[in-house]
C-alpha cells in the first residue's frame, strides 16, 4: 500500500470516524466525506485512484455503517465494498492467529 504522512492518516481517521454507525452523522454528509477524502488523497498524495481508495477503506471504522449508495459514491461501491470485506477478513486472520499462538 501506498506511504502517507502519519499525521495525515490521524486526520483521515478522525474525518472517516462519521462513517461509525454512531457518530450521528448523515448519509448526505457521510458520502461527501469520502469523495472528498478520496479526492484529497490523489491531489495531496499524489495517488492513483485505487490507492486512495485503499487507503480511505483501510482507515474506515469497523463498525461502520453500510456501504452502499447512499453513503458512497455510485461508482465506487463494489470497489469499497470489496476492499473493506478484505480489510475485515486481514483483521479476522489476525484474531485467529492470535489465539492459536496463545493456545499453544
Amino acid at each position: 500500500m501506498a506511504s502517507v504522512d502519519p499525521r495525515f492518516l490521524t486526520c483521515l481517521r478522525d474525518v472517516l470516524y462519521n462513517f461509525h454507525y454512531q457518530s450521528g452523522a448523515g448519509n448526505d454528509y457521510c458520502k461527501g466525506l469520502f469523495n472528498g477524502v478520496v479526492s484529497t488523497l490523489m491531489a495531496c498524495q499524489n495517488l492513483t485512484f485505487q490507492q486512495a481508495l485503499a487507503i480511505a477503506v483501510d482507515n474506515l471504522p469497523t463498525e461502520s455503517r453500510p456501504l452502499e449508495g447512499c453513503t458512497i459514491p455510485g461508482p465506487w461501491v463494489s470497489d469499497t465494498r470489496r476492499m473493506f470485506q478484505e480489510k475485515e477478513r486481514a483483521i479476522l486472520r489476525g484474531d485467529l492467529q492470535k489465539e492459536m499462538s496463545n493456545g499453544s
